[in-house]
């Protein structure tokens, strides 16, 4: 499977949105203040460089287009990471979701979750798979409301195209309507 572009327009939403400076539309790098680490990013997110090399904060800037270029790289990578790890069959929401995920946590951390072998032993099991996607709520060793919100909107756009009226999805209908 490949993202969709709808998948493509949650990430540029979602990750740190580029400073685009003046007539001509430029992101410059920035700092990502929420890591131990002085980590620099530009575009959507992007921390490397497709040819490898990190993002530096003495880097010219790039204009929208190359943001979106390398949001896309870095996507269609996350795609190739899930499509060889993930053993079920997800519709194409559930696909996007979980690469949304991946290009914010990283593809490995994806690969090596507890999310993913949720969803690989029950792609219905909507308690769990909520529950491990709220997990993912730290940034910096701290709780951060930004993620709490983005992990809920992916969830939503995991269970978007299901039928929640079947009889499968009774316990977790039940469940939402105690929390």
């Amino acid at each position: 499977m490949v993202e969709s572009q709808k998948c493509i327009d949650f990430i540029k939403r979602k990750e740190n949105e580029p400073l685009f400076l003046g007539k001509i539309t430029i992101s410059y790098p920035r700092c990502d203040h929420l890591s131990k680490n002085k980590v620099y990013d530009i575009g959507y997110g992007t921390r490397f460089y497709p040819d490898g090399t990190s993002v530096k904060s003495v880097d010219p800037g790039i204009p929208e287009k190359q943001c979106t270029i390398y949001l896309k790289y870095y996507a269609d990578k996350c795609c190739d990471k899930a499509n060889a790890v993930i053993t079920t069959e997800l519709n194409q929401s559930q696909f996007d979701s979980l690469i949304c995920f991946a290009y914010n946590e990283g593809a490995v951390p994806f690969a090596t979750s507890t999310l993913l072998r949720t969803i690989n032993n029950n792609p219905n099991d909507l308690i769990n798979i909520c529950l491990q996607f709220r997990r993912w709520k730290y940034a910096g060793g701290e709780i951060n409301p930004g993620l709490i919100n983005r992990r809920n909107e992916e969830f939503q756009m995991y269970i978007s195209e299901l039928d929640l009226t079947l009889p499968i999805y009774a316990d977790y209908i039940e469940w939402v309507k105690g929390s």
